[in-house]
């Protein structure tokens, strides 16, 4: 396997609600537009093409609407809540990302991303390629043989045949079979009820298959057991049906239309820039070669070097300016160095040396600062602050955010 050409295939929209729920919704652009659930997904992206470098990728997405498994069961699906609008509103902004990435996106109406990802893995194992599947679904480990596994990008573990078993209790060919008895309360896959997980192991242990139980139902020693199986026959097929992806779907590529092909870094600088996502913006200029575009650098700041203006600044901010961002320095109690913002653009900085500290009294400036109750104050650290406060005698007014325990 080792000596094997790689092909990863993500399960899009499993991963897109990882993320959309591992994030908060409160990370948003400064416009409101929600964009917790692209930052995920990017990072997920990222991560994969990082550490597993394959030589071929793609995601599969769902497409809205019913698909062939509602045309057999009605109620496919049905106990699963809709997808909630601030998740639908960046999935456009998620298939972007994808294809800035040069990953190829794969849906096809009417199917699933399962039956989708079952194709090429297939298509892709007779093409002599290791398969790597990421998913978060069950009925996915079916296709686990000795050319595909199910993998954890997260952890690196890979679960192969021996780990399907050791993970279900059947082997992946028997998954289908699993999910026929026991149901898939995920998808309302019914099964047959007041069948589990382990009556629905341990008889497959037994026959093999569900197609063998009924062959020999008459064996079936506990009475009510049978009496389920019987009576809910037509659920067990009708479930398995339902559970088994369709391998032969044409997801609209040829294998070799999944080669791993450079991003197009422009396109992701200018999608970065549109969400807000400073660090990725600037790693993808520095990436793509296409050097700093001026507005992600160090902002202006005024130096603030006499008392008098020091005076001014505290006079302002008394005035009313709104919340009064603030970093420190200081070393034993010692008051070092300062900066103020308060606006994005508008920013102080006071860098105090012992012949400056003789004639601007920024201890009195800070004390004022700190003890005006009517002033809130913003830091990125505020143990500083108060370790500071406390070993001058100062009571701390008002400090409402601190950046770095948000940032934690």
């Amino acid at each position: 396997m080792k000596n094997k050409e790689l092909l990863i295939i993500i399960d899009g929209s499993a991963l897109i609600y990882r993320a959309f729920y591992a994030i908060p919704d409160s990370f948003v652009t400064k416009s409101g537009a929600p964009t917790n659930a692209v930052y995920g997904f990017t990072q997920s992206v990222r991560k994969i093409l990082k550490d597993y470098s394959p030589e071929y990728i793609a995601v599969a997405f769902d497409v809205k609407g019913p698909t062939h498994r509602h045309e057999i069961f009605d109620d496919y699906k049905a106990e699963r809540p809709p997808m909630p609008d601030l998740l639908g509103e960046q999935i456009p902004h998620i298939k972007a990302v994808t294809k800035a990435y040069s990953i190829p996106v794969l849906e096809k109406t009417g199917y699933e991303a399962d039956d989708i990802i079952a194709a090429v893995a297939r298509r892709a194992g007779k093409a002599g390629l290791k398969v790597a599947i990421i998913t978060g679904d069950k009925d996915m480990y079916q296709l686990v043989d000795a050319d595909t596994v199910i993998l954890d990008y997260n952890s690196g573990t890979e679960y192969g045949e021996a780990e399907v078993e050791e993970k279900f209790g059947v082997p992946p060919s028997s998954i289908r079979d699993l999910l026929a008895l026991a149901g898939d309360s995920s998808d309302n896959i019914p099964g047959v009820p007041g069948v589990g997980p382990k009556t629905a192991v341990k008889l497959l242990k037994e026959y093999g298959s569900i197609d063998a139980i009924y062959e020999g139902i008459d064996g079936v020693g506990a009475a009510k057991l049978k009496a389920r199986l019987i009576e809910h026959k037509k659920s067990a097929y009708l479930s398995r049906r339902l559970a088994t992806l369709h391998e032969d779907v044409d997801f609209g590529e040829e294998i070799e239309d999944l080669k791993s092909a450079a991003p197009d870094y422009e396109e992701l600088a200018a999608l970065f820039k549109s969400f807000e996502f400073a660090k990725l913006l600037r790693e993808a200029r520095a990436d793509g070669g296409l050097g700093s575009s001026g507005d992600e650098g160090r902002p202006e700041y005024t130096t603030i070097k006499t008392q008098e203006a020091l005076s001014a600044l505290l006079e302002r901010i008394k005035g009313g300016v709104g919340p009064v961002a603030l970093h420190i320095e200081s070393g034993k109690g010692v008051f070092t160095a300062l900066s103020i913002a308060l606006s994005a653009s508008e920013l102080f900085i006071l860098d105090i040396s012992p012949a400056d500290a003789l004639f601007i009294d920024t201890e009195g400036f800070l004390k004022a600062l700190l003890e005006e109750a009517s002033i809130e104050l913003v830091t990125d650290d505020a143990k500083s602050l108060h370790l500071y406060a406390f070993k001058n005698q100062i009571d701390v007014g008002k400090i409402i955010h601190d950046t770095s325990i948000a940032s934690y």
